[in-house]
């Protein structure tokens, strides 16, 4: 049995909580367990420890809250702010100044700062001001990482 934590279990578990919000009683390890491939371990005790070492992991990493721990099971497992925020990163910006005008005004002064003609700086910053008006992160990464490169070429 390999120690390694596994990345898509832990999400799994994670949007499992999600499902699980809806429900009156707080999760338990019961409700993990049909995400384990059990197949895998020798024993029982196995693939339960692999299971409880993903959820000390979430509680440690500060996603989820543990109120009882029976052994190896655990009970009254909640998703934390943070949490919550992972499952659902809108929240992020909740009572918070948004973040992508300050980008933006970050993306335009590097454009700005350009040693190209105003007509290339200006083609720039039509793409950037349609990608914000069309909601569209990756074209906007995209321009991001075109200026960094235009930049790091000594602003050609």
């Amino acid at each position: 049995m390999s120690p390694d934590l596994d990345m898509s279990l832990l999400y799994r578990m994670m949007r499992e909580l999600v499902e699980l919000r809806a429900h009156p009683n707080p999760a338990s390890t019961q409700n993990f367990e049909g995400l384990v491939d059990k197949a895998r371990f020798e024993r029982h005790d196995d693939w339960h420890r692999y299971l409880s070492r993903h959820l000390d992991f979430l509680e440690q990493a500060g996603f989820i809250q543990i109120k009882a721990r029976l052994d190896e099971d655990r009970a009254g497992i909640r998703l934390t702010l943070a949490g919550q925020t992972f499952v659902q990163p809108a929240l992020a910006e909740l009572g918070r100044q948004p973040l992508m005008p300050e980008v933006v005004k970050s993306i335009e002064e590097q454009i700005h700062a350009l040693t190209q003609p105003q007509q290339e700086k200006e083609t720039l910053l039509f793409k950037l001001r349609a990608a914000v008006a069309k909601q569209m992160p990756d074209l906007i990464v995209k321009l991001a990482v075109e200026i960094g490169v235009r930049l790091a070429k000594g602003g050609q």
